[in-house]
């Protein structure tokens, strides 16, 4: 997968969550464990963003400790069908 097609659909989720009035930030280029983190008044929602295909190593994002207030998940972009997100437990 290119960096330029997961940069896309980071900016692309990143821009749905916008047009809802949230605040996100977006992770770029960091190789960090989580893309975008989306902010509520009272939690914040850790977001993981992968294209159609693309491997996910779930057991990593289950490792990192966030505080209570945060949701760790998973959206993927599908090709014709748009996003399709999941909260880790």
């Amino acid at each position: 997968m290119s960096y330029r097609k997961g940069a896309d659909a980071e900016r692309e989720l990143k821009k749905k969550f916008e047009l809802e009035d949230l605040y996100v930030m977006r992770s770029a280029g960091s190789k960090g464990v989580f893309d975008l983190a989306v902010f509520y008044p009272n939690k914040i929602r850790l977001i993981q963003v992968k294209t159609h295909g693309q491997p996910v190593n779930e057991d990593v994002l289950r490792e990192v400790e966030v505080p209570p207030c945060c949701t760790k998940e998973i959206w993927y972009k599908i090709p014709r069908r748009g996003f399709h997100g999941e909260v880790l437990e």
